[in-house]
């Protein structure tokens, strides 16, 4: 399977992936530096530039839905399910 061209298409696959079980709900595993990471605070908003947006109409936007469309036609019978159990309260799994 070649890669998806867009982040969105990067969840869908992602999610898609995931299988509701038990062992998905704790945690993967620990970091033993974590409490000595930097915190870095931004000084403005202006310390990273942000492209716009392109447009709906554009080849590229088109290209990533037509890649979506085409990724959840191809779902297996587990996938939809997947999908509806992390889209229903993901943040506390």
């Amino acid at each position: 399977m070649r890669p998806l061209p867009c982040t969105m298409c990067w969840l869908l696959v992602g999610a898609l992936s995931l299988a509701p079980t038990a062992t998905s709900l704790g945690a993967a595993g620990t970091d033993a530096g974590a409490g000595n990471w930097r915190m870095i605070v931004l000084t403005g908003p202006t310390q990273f530039a942000v492209a716009p947006p392109g447009s709906t109409t554009g080849l590229d936007y088109q290209a990533e839905l037509n890649a979506i469309k085409s990724a959840q036609g191809r779902l297996t019978a587990d996938q939809p399910k997947a999908l509806d159990y992390w889209s229903r309260g993901g943040v506390l799994r």
